[in-house]
């Protein structure tokens, strides 16, 4: 399998410029200060900035296949409404991130398995995909997350960064 440089270096930026969009615990999850936009254009705008949707918080998979999905023009609140994980509550926008996210999963990798589909991707077979994506990873050897995804992207092992 042929790791997947382009797309470990994207996460990387995106966890460089936007730290807060970044969490391992969870696949996608929201944080406690910006749970809602105000209208599908601003949800939009966001994820053509790459910036994290309303609050929404990823990890490596979660990232991988978010960033595919925008590539092929997957990403948009008008799609997510269609597809029904967009809620509506006093004109605010709430999207469902572990529903939509898994119909990404299943439209950018044909599989609603964030680690097999997250594996996919990025080029990762099941065991290298198991250990990063295990919610208690962080680099082993002093480096950053964005520093470790590139350094992996470049092809150094899951468990040498």
């Amino acid at each position: 399998m042929t790791v997947n440089q382009e797309l470990f270096n994207k996460i990387a930026d995106v966890i460089e410029m936007e730290p807060d969009a970044y969490y391992q615990g969870d696949w996608a999850c929201f944080s406690d200060d910006s749970v809602y936009c105000q209208s599908a254009e601003e949800a939009d705008a966001k994820l053509d900035k790459l910036e994290h949707l309303c609050g929404t918080e990823h990890c490596i998979a979660g990232w991988a296949i978010v960033l595919t999905a925008k590539e092929q023009g997957l990403l948009s609140v008008a799609r997510a409404e269609r597809d029904g994980f967009i809620q509506y509550s006093d004109g605010e926008i709430n999207v469902s991130p572990f529903d939509w996210l898994r119909g990404l999963a299943q439209r950018t990798a044909g599989d609603k398995d964030f680690v097999r589909a997250g594996a996919t991707l990025l080029g990762l077979d099941r065991d290298d995909a198991g250990y990063l994506f295990n919610g208690g990873w962080s680099p082993e050897s002093g480096l950053s997350v964005p520093e470790a995804l590139r350094k992996i992207g470049g092809g150094a092992s899951v468990y040498d960064v």
